[in-house]
């Protein structure tokens, strides 16, 4: 893409700059800890390609940063750790992030469209992942020390965007009667209250999408009756551990030993079946 851009490629780093790349760290996504025990009425929402959105969204590229236009320091691409992003040239990042990122959504609505027993359905499903899996490489790219297009100041700009949009659904979410359950990065877990409906959180997400920058979108990821959160053995909740029930009795496990490819059946179908006397039940 460089190549056929005309962009210069950066020379690859020699071993002293990543070593003084490998001492400097930055903030991560942001994690809500879960409220653990059994809860009703859950709704999943989810930032579709929260990352590469960002990077569309503001313009994240090494060569945008910190531009010498005085509009842009000010601007939208204004992160919430005070670096800007050019607002007046297209950087190569996002140029071709979001070329995938079209082709991941373009992917996603043919899947939705294609019936599940269509040998096309698969073809479409696994096309989407993988575009996923390489939209989001470049986030972590961006950070790897021994990358051509390293810049921890985008890297940084990236996460505290991601921070910063996460939070504010879940504000604007509390602040409309939902209960904040548990937050991970790029999704929030919301209890509905029984006053409300599934059409409720239907209009909450289309109304948080109006504030969002045109790339990036909320999605309703699922609605289930009941789910669980466990502790840690030393205490608090566990992150990235937990187990719902949807209204047709589909489970979504997550964390639990059931999902591990290397333990023993017995060890993975036990916490399967209480899994389910506890959310059937």
């Amino acid at each position: 893409k460089a190549f056929e851009l005309n962009f210069l490629a950066p020379n690859r780093p020699n071993e002293g700059e990543v070593k003084n790349r490998n001492l400097q760290s930055f903030k991560g996504g942001y994690v809500k800890e879960p409220v653990a025990g059994l809860h009703e009425n859950i709704a999943i929402l989810d930032f579709r390609s929260l990352h590469p959105s960002i990077m569309v969204a503001h313009n994240v590229s090494p060569e945008t940063l910190k531009c010498s236009h005085n509009e842009c320091m000010t601007g939208k691409n204004l992160s919430p750790d005070k670096d800007w992003f050019c607002e007046k040239q297209k950087g190569f990042i996002p140029m071709v992030v979001e070329e995938i990122l079209k082709e991941r959504v373009k992917a996603k609505k043919q899947m939705q469209q294609t019936n599940k027993e269509n040998p096309e359905y698969a073809f479409l499903k696994a096309k989407q992942q993988a575009l996923k899996i390489l939209l989001n490489s470049h986030y972590g790219y961006l950070g790897y020390p021994r990358a051509r297009w390293y810049s921890r100041e985008c890297a940084k700009a990236i996460t505290a965007w991601s921070r910063h949009y996460v939070r504010a659904v879940n504000d604007k979410a509390e602040q409309q009667g939902f209960v904040g359950l548990y937050g991970d990065t790029d999704s929030a877990f919301l209890k509905v209250p029984n006053e409300k409906t599934k059409e409720d959180v239907a209009e909450f997400v289309r109304n948080a999408n109006k504030d969002l920058p045109q790339t990036m979108e909320l999605e309703f990821e699922g609605y289930y009756k009941r789910g669980i959160f466990v502790t840690k053995r030393e205490g608090g909740a566990a992150k990235k551990k937990y187990a719902l029930i949807d209204f047709n009795n589909k489970l979504k496990i997550v964390g639990f030993e059931y999902v591990r490819r290397d333990w023993a059946k017995i060890a993975k179908d036990t916490p399967r079946e209480v899994l389910e006397a506890v959310l059937m039940e």
